[in-house]
Parts: structure tokens; sequence; C-alpha cells
């Protein structure tokens, strides 16, 4: 958010102030520009697999792990 202009709310919210960052008219592409497949077939079974994938590698999220390198880096 350093580097260029950005459109933002604030709002309260408990004890906190939020900031909502809203995007220029440029930044929103259009629908019709994306390159999604028209109707897809999913198979029972390739649905099962996908679920007991996510299933298996969902853990506790823990956002101390992430950290802000551009900013460290400024």
């Amino acid at each position: 958010m350093r580097s260029k202009e950005s459109l933002c709310v604030l709002k309260p919210l408990d004890n906190v102030i939020v900031l909502n960052k809203i995007r220029f008219a440029q930044e929103i592409r259009n629908v019709n520009d994306l390159n999604i497949p028209g109707k897809v077939t999913i198979k029972s079974g390739e649905l099962q697999m996908a679920m007991a994938l996510i299933d298996q590698l969902t853990g506790k999220f823990d956002i101390s792990k992430f950290k802000d390198s551009y900013s460290d880096a400024c």
C-alpha cells in the first residue's frame, strides 16, 4: 500500500478500527475477459478424493508464521 495510492474505508468494529481496501475500476477484471471453462462435470469419486485431500491437509491457521517482507525491506 506504500507504493501507490489506495482507496480505503475505515470503520469501527468493537475496540478496533478496520481498514478495507477498495479497488479502483481499472483493477477489476471483466468476467468476460477470464478464460473460464464452460460446463464441467465432476465424477463423484473425484469429488470425494478432493474433499479427502483437503481434509487431510487442513490444519490450524497461525497468522504469526507469516511476515511482511516488503515492510521489513523498507
